[in-house]
């Protein structure tokens, strides 16, 4: 979470830096003393010469500041402007000579020595159509009363000529005029630049790692484009000629533009195709045009580029603010506030490199372009960083279910190793269970039989009865589910043999309805021997006729009820003996209740209730 917050905080502090920096810029009033010059009324001549025109040469007026695209468009060359100022007396303090703007390098000249110049006027011509010049003037150049002040301007035909209002001052005034100059058009852009490119290589670098994530290489493919751009406001010296890098700079400013709408709309996740054709169209179509054109055409060709640009923005606008009506995002709100501060801005150059606008002589483009750079990486970034999270939170999870598994798998495997214990000591009891019932199984039944034909029914009843616990040990030692309706019939073909051998009348009363209930196989053997034992003890003791057996199940509870009409209970029959209490533990064991009372006018009644949730497996 760091790395989010910390790069939101950079973020927010570098474009409150730009912000601010932009506001007093546009607000701030000339710092120029009013001791100083200010030379706004010139001669002008055009001259092929590189040294200053003779005293023949015919001059026409000219009013500063000078914009050759509206005095004389399409002219290029040498420009000589010629200024006069009068001194009543020699400054002791040192003086300068300021010129704010110009385009594309000059020379100055005072009282004709050379002060300095911005650089070579051959190819490539040193640009300084972004950087003020600041000239200082010895001494012993200055005349008591006229000094003639001759500037040459050098401008190609291809690109806008012009010379702004030109002040003479002492250096202490004027400088710190030219140094914030320098700062706003030069160091600030140089910072900016040094940040783009770097933001562009770290994308690139994103992209290289996720090819399938195309908006990380069209962002920094656009973040080096626009690097490549904004060099042009601080490089004095081109590596080409003066031509063909005023073609690649005007040409960058739509290919950044285009490559900057296509990873907008990737980021977004929103595809539009003709509108990604037209960004296509100006991303190729206007470097080619650029430079097969002449060169007279080139600053109008390239004007309705950029007029082709700020209208494809303002369609990517357009777009995003009805995909945000649909679906609101804050990145889209975010990206779409700062793309109408950019195309603000941009409309505002244009005009003013149209001359429509005059005003002022700062470009604001380069201003919203690093604001722009940061919230859109911001937000890239801000993604990846969540992307990033997620992966680590999978992993996370991915660990956790992975050792949750392994101790499933191990519960698993000692669960298998007791299922085979398990299984291995119920064969062994089977195999126990089989000999006992091929041997004394057999035993019985023929004791059974002999009781039988001897006429001892209580012999042959208790021969039967354990032979019947015998059939119920094997027979229920595979813990086997038994329905209760199975049950019930096996436990009354038994009673019936029991109670008819014995010589009794049965009475045996099913639930009047089916039902659909599972027994398990210890509580079917329970309530068996519950149901045997009281049997036998009724045959045994009671001296009956007589045996009723009531079976009942309603929503919670199993009842079963053995009455008989014998003798009834005697005083010393209600202390527990060896039956009863076998089978009261056997009735704890199902969780239920079981009493003998006695039934009027004689006989005893044993009740057993069991709870339906302990019956069922």
């Amino acid at each position: 979470m760091a790395l989010p917050i910390f790069f939101r905080t950079t973020q927010i502090s570098l474009v409150s830096h730009f912000w601010l920096t932009f506001i007093f810029g546009c607000l701030a009033i000339s710092n120029v003393q009013a001791a100083t010059l200010q030379l706004d009324q010139a001669d002008f001549v055009m001259s092929s010469s590189d040294t200053p025109p003779n005293n023949l040469t015919t001059w026409a007026p000219q009013k500063l500041p000078d914009l050759w695209s509206i005095s004389r468009p399409g002219v290029g060359g040498n420009g000589w402007y010629r200024l006069r100022f009068s001194l009543r007396d020699i400054p002791s303090e040192t003086q300068a000579v300021y010129l704010p703007r110009l385009c594309m390098n000059a020379a100055v000249y005072l009282n004709d020595v050379l002060l300095g110049d911005g650089g070579q006027f051959s190819e490539p011509v040193a640009r300084n159509w972004n950087r003020p010049l600041l000239f200082l003037i010895p001494p012993k150049l200055l005349l008591l009363g006229e000094n003639n002040l001759l500037i040459r301007v050098y401008s190609p035909a291809y690109s806008l000529g012009s010379l702004s209002t030109i002040y003479v001052g002492s250096e202490r005034d004027l400088r710190p005029e030219y140094e914030d100059k320098f700062f706003w058009r030069i160091t600030l852009n140089q910072a900016s630049t040094l940040i783009i490119a770097a933001m562009g290589l770290f994308m690139l670098a994103l992209w290289h790692r996720r090819r399938q994530d195309t908006m990380y290489g069209y962002f920094g493919l656009s973040a080096f484009v626009w690097a490549f751009n904004s060099s042009n406001l601080f490089i004095q010296s081109s590596p080409i000629s003066a031509r063909l890098w005023e073609t690649l700079i005007s040409a960058s400013f739509q290919m950044f533009i285009s490559l900057l709408m296509i990873s907008l709309l990737r980021i977004l996740g929103l595809r539009q195709i003709r509108l990604e054709q037209t960004l296509w169209l100006i991303l190729i179509g206007s470097p080619l045009t650029l430079l097969l054109i002449p060169d007279n055409w080139l600053i109008a060709v390239s004007m309705m580029w950029h007029l082709a640009t700020l209208f494809s923005s303002l369609a990517v606008v357009g777009y995003l603010l009805r995909a945000v009506r649909q679906n609101p995002q804050p990145d889209a709100l975010l990206l779409i506030g700062a793309l109408c501060v950019s195309i603000v801005f941009g409309i505002h150059d244009w005009l003013k490199q149209a001359s429509i606008m005059q005003s002022g002589d700062t470009h604001w483009v380069h201003f919203a372009a690093p604001i722009f750079f940061l919230v859109v990486g911001g937000i890239m970034t801000n993604r990846f960083v969540l992307a990033l999270n997620q992966v680590e939170q999978l992993n996370t999870d991915l660990e956790q279910r992975v050792q949750a598994k392994h101790a499933e798998l191990e519960t698993q495997f000692s669960n298998m190793q007791i299922i085979e214990k398990e299984r291995a000591t119920l064969a062994e009891r089977n195999r126990i269970y089989r000999d006992l019932h091929d041997d004394v199984g057999a035993k019985l039944l023929g004791l059974a039989i002999s009781a039988q034909r001897a006429n001892l029914p209580k012999e042959a009843d208790l021969a039967r009865s354990a032979l019947q616990d015998l059939r119920d040990v094997v027979s229920r030692s595979a813990h086997d589910i038994t329905p209760l309706d199975d049950l019930l019939a096996d436990l009354r073909a038994e009673t019936e043999q029991r109670v008819q051998g014995a010589g009794l009348a049965l009475d045996w009363q099913f639930p009047k309805h089916e039902t659909a209930l599972i027994v398990s196989p210890e509580a079917a053997l329970n309530v068996s021997r519950i149901l045997r034992e009281a049997v036998s003890n009724a045959l045994r003791h009671a001296q009956a006729r007589r045996i009723k057996i009531i079976i009942r199940v309603d929503l919670e509870n199993f009842y079963l009820i053995i009455e008989d009409d014998g003798i009834g209970l005697a005083t010393e029959s209600l202390k527990p003996h060896r039956g009863m209490s076998s089978m009261q533990a056997r009735a704890s064991a199902l969780k239920a209740t079981i009493d003998w009372r006695p039934v009027p006018p004689h006989g005893c009644q044993v009740k057993l209730c069991a709870p339906l949730t302990v019956l069922t497996p």
